[in-house]
């Protein structure tokens, strides 16, 4: 990591001159800051589709482009502390600072409301570096603002009817959300990241199951983990397949608030 970190020092003094004024780390905060900012500024995502947010090494390329912004988003220092490690004398927004932060839990954009104070918060930022532009990033804010609450108001009409709202996840990103709806993790496999899981862990989670008659899974789009199929195999598990990030190859969840409705739909059938 430190033969990176001198790799993206150098890189400062080799800027692009096409610089995108607004840089933003992973997807879902480059779908925000394009929700906000509108056709009026370029936002650029760093992290690329399909990589591992929490095991992301920057390029000297990315060195260059958060040097060369006035604003950027990431996802905070415990995710993404290489952010402020470049020198960039951006003006940060700090997607963690929304709300209180669960220990070592860095996915606050997955609850809706905390998706608004991160979508203010940029909104500020822009304001502040063009004032000029004032009117139409708070007009933005607010169109987002509503599809939000839109959202919102359709998924707590969904679980009326849910009675069980227990569930187990292979990895935990879903805690903002649970608590946000009244959700409820049951237990947590731990993986993600790299993390293998242990069959003691399995063997405990898959027991556990059983005994509380939960079969919710929130496992990840994408992925046949041997995990999920040995719980859906001997605890008759559901697995949503959910996506913390988003993808801006699908277009149903290439935009913020279409990520918030397939991971709420998937959510929805599994726990009714």
């Amino acid at each position: 990591m430190k033969k990176s970190l001198v790799l993206l020092l150098l890189a400062l003094s080799c800027q692009n001159e096409k610089q995108a004024p607004v840089v933003a780390t992973i997807y879902p905060l480059t779908a925000i800051a394009r929700a906000v900012a509108g056709d009026e500024i370029h936002v650029m995502g760093i992290v690329p589709p399909g990589a591992n947010p929490h095991a992301y090494e920057p390029t000297p390329k990315d060195a260059a482009a958060l040097s060369g912004a006035r604003v950027v988003i990431y996802a905070g220092p415990l995710m993404e502390g290489w952010v402020t490690k470049t020198g960039t004398r951006a003006k940060l927004v700090d997607a963690s600072a929304a709300g209180n932060m669960l220990v070592g839990d860095p996915h606050v954009w997955l609850d809706p409301e905390r998706g608004k104070m991160i979508a203010a918060a940029i909104a500020a930022a822009l304001c502040e570096a063009w004032p000029e532009r004032k009117e139409v990033f708070q007009a933005n804010l607010e169109t987002f603002n509503a599809r939000v609450d839109t959202f919102d108001a359709w998924f707590r009409s969904e679980l009326t009817s849910v009675r069980d709202r227990r569930f187990v996840s292979v990895h935990p990103a879903w805690r903002y959300l649970a608590a946000r709806y009244g959700l409820s993790e049951l237990a947590t496999l731990g993986a993600g990241e790299g993390a293998e899981v242990s069959p003691k862990i399995l063997s405990e989670t898959i027991s556990l199951m059983k005994k509380e008659g939960v079969h919710a899974v929130f496992g990840e789009i994408g992925s046949a983990s041997p995990y999920t199929r040995t719980l859906e195999d001997e605890a008759g598990a559901k697995v949503a397949r959910l996506d913390p990030i988003g993808d801006p190859r699908d277009s149903t969840r290439d935009d913020y608030i279409d990520l918030l409705y397939y991971n709420g739909r998937e959510i929805i059938k599994v726990l009714k």
